[in-house]
């Protein structure tokens, strides 16, 4: 037979087990409450929405099945792109800079294709698109950005939307279209030599 005194041991003790495991659940459901609370006034990381129109209509960046970076007006801006050839180094697998002697004729390799020695009679493995318009020598193509909406580069062969000779990618640039209302903005820059530089759209 069991003794009173050990009887009421044990009892205390299941009583007081019963306890703590109650006050844990109570703190474990009013911690998951904070926790789901936190969550919900905690404001949503959400992409930036880029429109691209690297196949010939416009889609999201996402969605496009083929090697595309595209670069905002806005990106291009903090990065102080001023022409094609400061791209260099903000896409993957691109190298642009201006041809030896010359400070407006390109030389672009895209994925190690491209074109060394740039000559009138051949186009290049690299196509230079302005608004679609195909820029069909390197001479003058090294062109300063300006006003651009973005510029977008394709990686790869080209040919079947962007012409046959685009077999290391091309750089698609999309000027930036006109608003119903009139803006426009002014930027000037102040160098060594009381250098100038003013760059203005309207």
């Amino acid at each position: 037979m069991t003794s009173k005194p050990l009887k009421i041991a044990i009892a205390a003790a299941l009583f007081a087990s019963m306890a703590a495991h109650a006050q844990s659940a109570d703190d474990s459901a009013a911690k998951k409450a904070e926790a789901t609370a936190v969550k919900k006034t905690e404001p949503t990381a959400s992409l930036e929405t880029v429109t691209v129109t690297a196949r010939r209509r416009s889609e999201l960046l996402q969605d496009v099945p083929i090697a595309v970076t595209a670069i905002s007006a806005q990106k291009l801006d903090s990065l102080n792109v001023q022409n094609l050839g400061d791209l260099q180094g903000e896409v993957p697998n691109l190298t642009v800079h201006d041809a030896r002697a010359s400070n407006s004729t390109i030389t672009a390799y895209i994925r190690g294709i491209g074109q060394s020695d740039p000559t009138w009679g051949s186009d290049p493995g690299v196509g230079i698109y302005l608004d679609d318009v195909y820029i069909a020598r390197p001479q003058g193509a090294l062109l300063d950005v300006l006003d651009v909406e973005r510029v977008e580069v394709l990686r790869g062969p080209q040919g079947t939307l962007y012409g046959r000779n685009s077999i290391g990618g091309a750089i698609n640039i999309i000027s930036r279209q006109p608003t119903d209302e009139l803006s426009g903005y002014v930027d000037v820059d102040y160098g060594r030599w009381d250098t100038f530089d003013i760059t203005t759209a309207i």
